[in-house]
């Protein structure tokens, strides 16, 4: 039966509340910063108490939130959820609320004997508690936040042992919820480094895409949606003659008035410096109206303002920038295309494409896509190159980032065709995706790979493992396993020299998925990593649940760590938190001495880039480092 104890705190006038402290908002902060309250249940709390209730050997343990009217149990051992929800909650009657105020932690050892708490409403009643001992827990800045406590309905004797032991408890609730802060704070660094432009905090291309994509799945058979790029004309220009901070300036102006314009305001995205797309959900045919053509108006008008307020730039005048000239294209859905990235592209066609029509704005139009035809030849290439076994491998050394010795070395593959040439992996991997035969080349790759590994086991070589990349498409195909397996066999490659690298979309859609098949393939000995962490979506709870043993830092984060203070702490923490998962964790595009310092001072496992070596053929590889 639930006890209402609102009438006893009303009767037991001799007790007074604990007073506010003088810090109180700036502790209040300290605790919704952690966004813990109003949580689920969780295991990594209930186990510290009942740990305590176990070794203390009291009736009741409690992680103990004091809010501004209540206090709040993260976790409670021996007391049930219905106790916890009652007027039992109220600061006003909280012994937790008088232990905040403490230096590090408060004991009553009998509350009958105690002046201060002898007619206290918890104490003259039900549930007649008679001692109390509260460690404080402290907030990532400093501030009391809560206790750690032990609560019995009998007195006791409680020795500067068990208060140590108590105050060593309680640091240990601290540091897991600090560690989640913590998580959460790189995690939210992540996802705006991912998912944001530096400059503007505008949504870039990657998320841009992603709410795109979710717009043309909600889409009816009534309503259209057109997607607008527009690019400031020569704008690397006027970075060059007027410098960085007043383009930077520039870029902050052009978005405050683009979310000026309506229809517009909520999808915006800065894509590099210089580009901006738009989409807007429509009634059919909104795009041949008039009404469309005021937006367009507005957008083009937007350039046509000075950009010499001084209260915008504090330049003083003296700078003779008076207005900037935009390009404008469009693609429509479904009329144009049915998915995002191939909107955007014919979008960025037509954009690109009004400088030969003499004109701001242009639509797509079917002219503009005669490269197809240059891609479904580039198809056709690709299916016979793979077929014939014209394709090669580069191999690029991932070594020890103390010692540099080659540890593992990761395929990259090439492509030489006798009619065009050279083709570049950005050109030829697209098409693989797109045309499906992103499949038959990751099994070659696969093969030839195991194959060329084993050959330097033969060899004599040390055992050096290989690292192939797999895609979304390999990971999830249903014969993968048998795949992996029937290469081993072929090639007579031992699987834990066989690593496969998989980036963050392989696994992001359906996780647990994933981890199924991940957990399966794992059976046949080989090893999994994942690949440019941090240019994806970045969930570091993802790092806890998939069987995974090496992480992969992407270049775009080792490039500024030398000279930029943000990065150097991004990547330092990756680390940390790598390492403390159990996983090894690499270093790509490693090019300067300066960065190979940092990598090494933070303990970083591995490193890969062109410091010590670019991807290079297999006999160069072999010649230069393999058996020199």
């Amino acid at each position: 039966m639930t006890t209402n104890y609102s009438h006893i705190i009303k009767k037991a006038l001799d007790y007074i509340p604990a007073s506010i402290p003088v810090f109180e908002s700036s502790r209040l902060k300290d605790l919704y910063d952690l966004k813990i309250l109003d949580t689920e249940q969780e295991e990594r709390f209930d186990r510290y108490t009942k740990f305590a209730t176990d070794i203390f050997n009291t009736p009741v343990s409690l992680i103990s939130l004091v809010d501004a009217n209540r206090q709040w149990f993260k976790s409670a051992c021996g007391v049930s959820a219905e106790d916890t929800s009652n007027d039992m909650s109220s600061r006003n009657i909280s012994f937790c609320a008088h232990a905040i105020l403490e230096d590090r932690l408060l004991v009553i050892p009998d509350m009958l004997a105690d002046d201060q708490f002898i007619f206290h409403p918890l104490v003259q009643n039900a549930p007649f508690v008679r001692f109390y001992a509260g460690a404080i827990i402290r907030g990532p800045e400093d501030y009391p936040i809560g206790t750690l406590c032990l609560i019995d309905f009998k007195a006791r004797e409680f020795n500067t042992t068990h208060q140590n032991q108590l105050l060593q408890l309680a640091k240990l609730v601290e540091q897991e919820v600090h560690s989640h802060y913590t998580l959460t704070q790189v995690y939210g660094n992540l996802r705006k480094a991912v998912f944001y432009h530096p400059i503007t905090d505008l949504p870039n291309r990657r998320l841009f895409q992603e709410r795109l994509e979710e717009a043309i799945q909600q889409n009816d058979a009534d309503s259209e949606i057109i997607v607008l790029s527009l690019n400031i004309m020569r704008f690397h220009d006027i970075k060059n003659v007027f410098g960085q901070i007043f383009a930077h300036k520039i870029l902050k102006e052009v978005c405050l008035r683009l979310r000026e314009i309506k229809k517009i305001d909520l999808n915006i995205c800065n894509d590099e410096h210089d580009n901006f797309f738009f989409f807007i959900e429509a009634p059919r045919n909104f795009s041949e109206t008039q009404d469309f053509q005021i937006i367009i108006n507005d957008l083009l008008a937007i350039f046509k303002r000075s950009f010499l307020q001084k209260d915008v730039f504090n330049n003083n005048g003296e700078r003779n920038l008076n207005v900037l000239t935009c390009a404008i294209g469009g693609s429509v859905f479904p009329k144009d295309g049915s998915k995002a990235n191939e909107l955007i592209e014919k979008t960025s066609l037509a954009r690109d494409s009004t400088s030969s029509s003499n004109s701001s704005f242009q639509f797509y139009a079917h002219h503009l896509s005669q490269g197809l035809t240059e891609y479904f030849n580039l198809e056709k290439k690709l299916r016979e190159a793979i077929e014939e076994n014209l394709l090669t491998l580069n191999y690029q050394p991932i070594v020890d980032c103390q010692s540099e010795r080659i540890m593992v070395v990761e395929d990259l593959c090439r492509w030489y065709d006798k009619e065009k040439g050279p083709i570049s992996p950005i050109e030829f991997i697209p098409v693989a995706e797109e045309s499906g035969l992103i499949i038959d080349l990751g099994k070659w790759v696969m093969e030839q790979a195991c194959k060329d590994a084993q050959e330097w086991q033969e060899k004599g070589l040390h055992p050096l493992s290989v690292s192939v990349n797999v895609t979304k498409e390999l990971l999830l195909s249903r014969d993968f396993k048998k795949t992996i397996s029937d290469i081993l066999i072929k090639t007579g490659l031992k699987p834990h020299l066989l690593k496969l690298e998989i980036t963050e979309s392989a696994f992001i859609q359906d996780l647990n998925e994933a981890i199924k098949i991940m957990k399966d393939i794992l059976n046949l000995g080989v090893s999994f990593v994942v690949d440019d962490f941090g240019t994806g979506y970045s969930s570091l709870s993802y790092l806890r649940e998939l069987p995974v043993c090496t992480l992969k830092i992407d270049k775009s984060f080792i490039d500024p760590i030398t000279h930029n203070t943000k990065s150097a702490s991004l990547t330092h923490n990756i680390i940390i938190i790598g390492k403390s998962l159990g996983l090894e964790v690499v270093a790509e595009g490693v090019e300067t001495k300066e960065q190979l310092m940092f990598l090494r001072a933070y303990q970083c496992s591995l490193i890969q880039g062109y410091w010590f070596s670019k991807p290079l053929p297999k006999n160069d590889l072999e010649k230069l480092w393999l058996f020199p």
